[in-house]
């Protein structure tokens, strides 16, 4: 198996596992762009909530 197709069933997985135990969250398509302030204008978040992004 490919590191992308390993990435994508561990992807699937996590979404499911989310989704199951009823978990607040949404997924954000994008770019890789390699800065912080740029993903935060991305995903029209403050700065300080990166962290949340790293799952």
């Amino acid at each position: 198996m490919t590191e992308m197709a390993k990435g994508s069933v561990t992807h699937q997985r996590l979404i499911a596992l989310l989704s199951q135990e009823g978990a607040n969250f949404r997924v954000v398509t994008h770019e890789a762009v390699g800065k912080c302030e740029a993903v935060s204008e991305i995903r029209g978040t403050a700065l300080g909530q990166g962290a949340k992004a790293l799952v």
